[in-house]
């Protein structure tokens, strides 16, 4: 690190640089997140508005299918009212026709004699029978005064009145089928209505629980740009810190070498004052020109004999200067040779 210069992360118009991409950045993610929620909110009353259309849509349709369903077994029931009045006036009169028959004395004798059309009424016939087209009924008459067997006539009345009873059952078998499905039908709608309410009241909980949802959603960009924000708080706050700290540690240790090239100074100027550092420089000197005799006149350029061995050894003496372990990192061997 070079003395007397402070390193900072980024310079001044690079940290702008960089708060206007973040605030561009954060205003894109604001207007995502905007379009997202506008889109999620139409959706959701679209999705509503068809909901409860397809709802009202139903339920009219159910209560126009029970309407038509109650009209129809009204007019059964009016129908049943006007058959069993009809019934009860067959009966009555003919209950006074049979009344006539026993009273007459040639009753039983005259029957080929009455009238073609009364034949059921003659022989005392009054139970409810199915209508009869004229074609069988013509049918029957021409066969019956065919016959002169009283007996046989007899046989074929039975016959005849076996036959159209069973019709007549066959019929309020299909009409009594008919009435129970009608009964069943006006059931399984009342059933359906039933179960459409139900579905009405749990899409409304749907719908509840979608209002919560997006409601949940819009509060969670608000957390993350609080997060952002508190993110990018700490990151200023850092830098600055760091900023702080590395200008305050270059100044120290500027201060530091400082002090330390004051005492290597120091140290040397007092080796140098030593008369063994001195008379060893003095050993130790150049050997000039080629025309000088050096300093102490040696002309064959050999150098001056060695001194003594305890002079040498005293010369050759190694210069140390203890320096601070802090500042080479090595706390034992820290002598500077």
């Amino acid at each position: 690190m070079r003395s007397g210069k402070s390193t900072q992360v980024h310079s001044a118009k690079e940290q702008a640089k960089i708060d206007r991409l973040l605030a561009k950045k954060r205003k894109e993610e604001e207007e995502k997140v905007k379009k997202k929620e506008e889109g999620l909110k139409r959706k959701l009353q679209e999705e509503r508005q068809q909901m409860e259309k397809e709802v009202q849509e139903k339920e009219s349709a159910m209560k126009e299918k029970e309407r038509m369903m109650m009209e129809e077994l009204k007019a059964i029931e009016e129908e049943e009212e006007v058959e069993e009045e009809g019934e009860k006036l067959e009966r009555r009169s003919g209950q006074q026709r049979q009344e006539q028959a026993e009273s007459s004395q040639m009753g039983g004798i005259q029957m080929c004699q009455l009238e073609a059309r009364d034949w059921l009424g003659q022989f005392g016939f009054r139970e409810e029978l199915p209508a009869e087209s004229e074609l069988e009924k013509e049918v029957f008459l021409k066969l019956l005064s065919e016959e002169h067997d009283e007996v046989e006539k007899r046989l074929l009345v039975e016959e005849r009145r076996a036959d159209l009873h069973n019709r007549m059952l066959l019929e309020k078998r299909k009409m009594f089928d008919e009435k129970k499905k009608m009964k069943e039908e006006g059931e399984r709608l009342r059933k359906l209505l039933q179960e459409q309410k139900g579905k009405q009241v749990a899409v409304e909980e749907r719908l509840t629980l979608l209002i919560d949802t997006l409601l949940d959603t819009n509060d969670q960009p608000v957390v993350l740009h609080q997060t952002v924000n508190k993110v990018e708080a700490q990151q200023r706050e850092f830098v600055d810190i760091w900023n702080n700290f590395l200008n305050n540690a270059s100044s120290q240790i500027d201060s530091q070498v400082r002090c330390y090239v004051e005492l290597l100074d120091e140290a040397l100027c007092q080796k140098l004052k030593d008369p063994a550092v001195l008379k060893q420089l003095k050993i130790g000197g150049g050997i000039g020109d080629r025309g000088d005799d050096g300093d102490n006149g040696d002309r064959k350029r050999k150098g001056v004999k060695k001194e003594k061995d305890g002079e040498t050894k005293e010369a050759r003496q190694k210069m140390k200067v203890k320096l601070p372990w802090t500042y080479n990192g090595n706390k034992e061997k820290n002598s500077f040779h």
